[in-house]
């Protein structure tokens, strides 16, 4: 097999590209795994694809029931769905999804997210003290978008496309 050399002038060429090329590749996986985030709690399903432990038939059925708020997890207002992204640059080649909860009646801005993630055990001062709120995984990255999984893989050939292009300029 042959080896081929490339010039100074078409790795600088290369070198200036790829930091747009990663930054758009960043977005894209980005923009996806948020879209994923959002549907999960459509669908009543976590980042590994499994359903949400059910409302508690002590505390929450009850009192949404009276509120006639449903009784699926993490969706009354949506309020602790909401996300914030920050979308990767040429120069800062990171993507943030945050946490974003901030509308209605959450003056504190508590992401209530945050404690459904891991789960947690009420305090004795509320209004059930001791109940367990089970973990709903509903934050994070979706199980299709780690490596090996069908989707991961679309994402990465279309990059090295992306590579390719950039290395014949």
């Amino acid at each position: 097999m042959a080896v081929k050399f490339v010039g100074k002038g078409r790795l600088r060429r290369m070198g200036k590209r790829l930091p747009d090329s990663t930054s758009w590749m960043l977005n894209q996986l980005g923009n996806r795994i948020n879209k994923a985030i959002q549907d999960g709690i459509d669908k009543g399903k976590d980042i590994n694809n499994k359903k949400f432990d059910t409302l508690s038939k002590k505390t929450s059925i009850p009192q949404r029931k009276a509120l006639g708020q449903g009784t699926k997890p993490l969706k009354i207002t949506r309020n602790m769905a909401e996300t914030k992204k920050i979308p990767a640059t040429k120069r800062h080649l990171r993507f943030l999804i945050k946490m974003n909860a901030k509308k209605g009646k959450n003056t504190r801005k508590v992401q209530y997210g945050a404690y459904h993630n891991v789960g947690y055990v009420n305090k004795s001062s509320s209004r059930y003290p001791g109940t367990v709120v089970p973990k709903r995984e509903w934050f994070g990255i979706n199980k299709k978008f780690r490596p090996g999984q069908p989707e991961m893989n679309k994402l990465m050939i279309t990059y090295k496309k992306l590579l390719v292009e950039i290395s014949k300029v």
